[in-house]
């Protein structure tokens, strides 16, 4: 008996049917006479197409091979390497802290202190709030330790000026005043507005200020003074201590009012002008005779 491969239009569910590998609700059992067959559609048995089991599970095993063999191959496309990942940045120790104090003092000097929160801190430095409270227990706390960075680096960078500079008192006593006061810095000045702010919100963080801050700058003004005197540059009869204090809190005074100045025209000056202005004033008043005489000399001949 022939095989005839089923038709391409059966179903893989219909083709194990036939196959007998998936049971119909109806079977019926018939005997031609030669061997005994399963017929498992009994539209087939009455049309008299009727085949021997074997055959039929003969072609439908066919019906899959065929169409297993000629279903076009799928080739995986050979991946790609992975890309590779960017090592973390690494922090040194100390420095996440250090960024914090950095982003603290810029929120504190442009919001104020009462109206900081620290997620705005966070969110300046790029951590979250969990990380701030890691270093800093609240928020008085981080401004104590944002104001000392702050003056720390200032009176660094003041004392790093003053060991390159090896002439006379004078000239000492001038970089002092125009690295501590001269030109436009408008965080300097919004640093000290904040100071005079927490005299009442955080009385404590202000004294500390005061002693690290005003105190020291006018020690070393007094200091230098000294040693113009010791030199015979200055007056012996000058109060060091006195005139450091009245230039150091003068000045302070005038770069606060600045933050006022657009609503008070009046107090507007030029930093340039107030720190040399203040340095000539000064050297003016502190000079010994001797050393006057010489220096008006000096002026008359145009020479510094």
């Amino acid at each position: 008996m022939e095989v005839r491969p089923s038709d391409s239009s059966t179903s893989p569910g219909t083709t194990l049917l036939l196959a007998g590998i998936i049971p119909s609700r109806q079977a019926h059992r018939k005997t031609d006479g030669r061997e005994r067959t399963f017929v498992r559609n009994p539209r087939e048995a009455a049309a008299g197409r009727v085949r021997p089991r074997r055959l039929i599970a003969a072609a439908a095993i066919g019906n899959i091979l065929a169409g297993m063999l000629s279903a076009p191959s799928r080739t995986r496309a050979p991946r790609r390497p992975a890309a590779a990942a960017r090592p973390p940045r690494r922090r040194r120790p100390g420095e996440r802290p250090q960024e914090l104090l950095d982003a603290a003092l810029r929120v504190f000097a442009a919001r104020g202190y009462r109206n900081t929160r620290l997620e705005e801190v966070a969110a300046e430095a790029g951590v979250t709030k969990g990380a701030v409270y890691h270093y800093f227990p609240d928020k008085e706390a981080l401004l104590l330790r944002a104001i000392e960075r702050h003056q720390a680096r200032s009176l660094g960078r003041l004392e790093d000026a003053l060991r390159g500079e090896t002439g006379s008192a004078s000239s000492r006593l001038s970089l002092v005043l125009r690295r501590a006061f001269g030109g436009d810095d408008p965080a300097r000045r919004d640093v000290l507005v904040l100071l005079q702010g927490i005299a009442h919100e955080s009385p404590g963080v202000y004294r500390r200020w005061i002693a690290n801050g005003p105190v020291k700058g006018w020690k070393l003004v007094a200091s230098l003074i000294e040693e113009g005197k010791a030199a015979g540059e200055f007056r012996s009869d000058v109060d060091s201590e006195v005139a450091a204090r009245v230039v150091i809190t003068g000045m302070l005074a005038q770069v606060i009012l600045q933050k006022h100045a657009e609503a008070v025209p009046a107090v507007r000056i030029d930093r340039e002008r107030l720190s040399e202005g203040t340095i000539a004033f000064l050297l003016s008043g502190l000079a010994a005779p001797r050393a006057r005489a010489r220096r008006a000399g000096r002026a008359r001949k145009g020479t510094p």
